[in-house]
């Protein structure tokens, strides 16, 4: 986790001044002095935030880069924020800004270390002093600090995913469905990995989510792709060593979730666990394949493949699950984005229109748009 280093209260009059008879009037006034105010602590974070990366901008003087991180974030701030709950404020102006933050500088080199979160915190504290909202200002930095973080470790892992597809897999069509998979499949291994109620060791909790995760993405990615000869258990074990550790020693990540290691570390590179998980997903569907009542390859769904429980009478329950989540799985996507069956977000996603040149494109939802940014950049939008 982000050490945040915090600068409060901020610095100048403004400030020092609101110990006295005006304090309420320079607290409770018009939006325009809370817009005001708002500019002002979020130029000495940003400020205060750059100063540790500035070393790694080759482009961008200090000066420039301030303002245009200020920016990003000061063009999310609306008078819709202060009609919400604080904490749904947060949540919108983190989503809002990180879009055209990370469509501009997602490349920078400095962009997984610079630490924005101080930044996101002083702008909800001068909305909830704007509200006379009595929020503890600890609370709202430890929930925006939390925000902050799950969006950048969103954004890292869809990095993640890319970087680890690509090397292995020419056709951009292939790459984008194994992305649809790995990325649709990923929350929902997870969450059967932690409510799992079986007394597990933190090993086995790790291996459990990781075959999860192998069999159900590799599952609808075999639906999918058209040329399913490209998935062989040599590919298929390539992708997963990468996703291991997509970015080598350049960067300190896994795709193994942080809440499964936080006690006993990431599990080594080439893992052999991850080899002999394949293996078995291939021999299953080989067996599968040699059925002579099996469904046509189209026909078949995704399974889920849980480890073995111990009790022979909760087969039936395992496979209720299944079938329950084959009728969820249908439902996923945004039924407005145009990326249809290949959406990878949901019917609660915002949305956001591509714009080419001044002209009003196609939609998207944030997580399809946000990945194709990841890909190209230069993409411009408007979040709706």
């Amino acid at each position: 986790a982000t050490a945040h280093c915090w600068v409060w209260p901020p610095m100048g009059s403004r400030w020092q001044s609101r110990q006295g008879r005006g304090a309420a009037a320079a607290l409770h006034g018009d939006t325009n002095s809370l817009y005001e105010r708002i500019h002002t602590v979020l130029y000495e974070q940003v400020s205060h935030a750059v100063k540790t990366i500035v070393h790694s901008e080759e482009t961008w003087a200090e000066g420039e880069l301030i303002k245009r991180l200020v920016r990003y974030i000061n063009k999310s701030v609306s008078e819709e924020l202060l009609q919400v709950p604080w904490e749904d404020a947060a949540e919108q102006l983190i989503e809002n800004s990180m879009h055209s933050y990370h469509a501009s500088c997602g490349d920078r080199p400095w962009f997984y270390d610079i630490d924005l979160g101080p930044a996101y915190a002083a702008v909800i504290a001068e909305i909830t002093r704007f509200r006379r909202q009595k929020v503890a200002i600890g609370t709202v930095q430890e929930k925006v600090f939390e925000m902050y973080e799950e969006k950048l470790d969103r954004m890292l892992l869809m990095k993640a995913l890319w970087d680890g597809i690509e090397p292995i897999f020419e056709d951009p069509a292939v790459c984008k469905k194994l992305y649809n998979a790995l990325s649709k499949t990923y929350q929902s291994a997870l969450d059967a990995t932690l409510t799992d109620t079986r007394r597990r060791q933190d090993q086995q909790r790790v291996e459990d989510f990781l075959q999860r995760w192998i069999h159900e993405s590799m599952g609808r990615a075999w639906t999918s792709i058209e040329d399913s000869e490209l998935l062989t258990e040599q590919t298929v074990c390539r992708l997963f060593n990468n996703l291991l550790y997509p970015f080598g020693d350049s960067i300190p990540f896994t795709t193994i979730p942080s809440v499964l290691i936080t006690s006993i570390g990431p599990p080594p590179q080439n893992w052999a666990f991850i080899k002999q998980t394949i293996k078995e997903l291939f021999r299953q569907w080989r067996s599968e394949a040699d059925e002579p009542t099996r469904p046509a390859k189209r026909q078949r769904r995704a399974e889920i493949s849980v480890p073995p429980k111990e009790e022979e009478e909760e087969q039936e329950e395992v496979e209720g699950s299944a079938k329950e989540e084959e009728v969820v799985s249908e439902a996923e996507g945004h039924p407005e984005c145009m990326s249809a069956e290949d959406c990878i977000g949901s019917a609660s996603d915002k949305l956001v229109r591509h714009m080419v040149d001044g002209t009003e494109g196609d939609l998207y939802c944030i997580h399809c748009w946000q990945s194709f940014v990841e890909q190209n950049p230069v993409l411009e939008g408007v979040v709706l």
